[in-house]
């Protein structure tokens, strides 16, 4: 049987170069809260003056949020 040995390259005592720190960046072309605050504005342009599509109804929110504040009372929260 005939045995296949695969040869990895051998390196000798020679040091490895330093890697190129002055071209490393991520390629992020803006500072990410930057791109958030430009989403967050042209949305809402687009909202207010384009398509005005709400997003829930009045008395759906109200119930959401009057159930939000009853379970978020600390006295609930707390086990003695």
């Amino acid at each position: 049987m005939w045995k296949i040995i695969r040869r990895l390259p051998v390196f000798s005592g020679a040091q490895m170069a330093e890697p190129d720190t002055s071209s490393d960046n991520p390629g992020v072309i803006a500072f990410p809260p930057l791109i958030w605050l430009v989403s967050v504005v042209i949305s809402a342009l687009v909202h207010f003056f384009v398509i005005r599509l709400p997003i829930a109804s009045y008395s759906g929110c109200l119930v959401c949020g009057i159930a939000l504040v009853i379970l978020g009372q600390p006295s609930r929260c707390r086990p003695w």
